[in-house]
């Protein structure tokens, strides 16, 4: 008998991963996850799960990569928040969004990364709004 946590399953670090093993639950109520770090490393795109699992799409980490490093608090990496929202709402996108600041540099002050990540967030919103 299989006693990895994924069951058997294998890894999951690709769109098609997250799609195989919705396909083996099999259950209406298992949805996924759109994690931006893992899908940067794993050189996804939004656009991309969204071609490969639609609507089944619920919930993002809403992060910031760059230099190698995922979950970063948005503007110490190089992903373009505006062109991810963008991205988002390109496929009607409505489910949740979580800020994810996981990187050893925010442990002494977490609250400071939340801030960072907010204050960006209604800027570049309040940019949107705008157009």
């Amino acid at each position: 008998r299989d006693r990895s946590p994924s069951r058997g399953l294998g890894d999951v670090y690709k769109r098609q991963d997250v799609a195989r093993i919705l396909e083996a639950v099999d259950r209406p109520n298992c949805k996924a996850c759109i994690d931006f770090g893992a899908m940067e490393v794993a050189g996804d795109t939004i656009d991309g799960y969204f071609e490969v699992l639609g609507d089944k799409i619920v919930h993002t980490h809403f992060v910031d990569v760059g230099g190698g490093t995922t979950h970063l608090a948005w503007g110490d990496g190089e992903r373009d928040m505006r062109a991810d929202l963008e991205a988002l709402m390109r496929h009607g996108y409505t489910g949740y969004v979580s800020a994810e600041t996981c990187d050893g540099r925010y442990y002494q002050d977490p609250s400071k990364a939340t801030t960072q990540v907010i204050e960006m967030y209604r800027r570049v919103t309040a940019e949107m709004e705008a157009e």
